[in-house]
């Protein structure tokens, strides 16, 4: 799907010809946190159960930001870099960590 975004006014010859890609992508579902709770300046692994619905994944893994949300006991909101794998881990792929 193509979108033209309109910049001055609403008449028909206003919109740009931009033919700017938009997906839509279905909101995914969290299922299961491997743990709930991780010492304080302990770097731990999370891994989330999650169902990503009918959302092609190849371009989820290609243009996707994955960031997790933190929130302390006190409010405080941290974020921090997260990415996408299949689980279990196979470690024995060139790509492991």
């Amino acid at each position: 799907m193509y979108i033209d975004a309109s910049v001055y006014g609403d008449s028909p010859n206003d919109f740009t010809d931009s033919n700017v890609e938009l997906y839509y992508y279905e909101d995914p579902e969290y299922k299961e946190l491997s743990s709930d709770e991780s010492p304080a300046n302990v770097e731990n692994q999370l891994f989330i159960k999650t169902d990503f619905k009918k959302n092609p994944i190849d371009r989820l893994k290609k243009y996707s930001n994955f960031t997790c949300r933190f929130k302390s006991e006190d409010g405080r909101v941290m974020y921090t870099k997260a990415k996408m794998e299949r689980y279990p881990l196979d470690l024995g792929s060139p790509n492991a960590v």
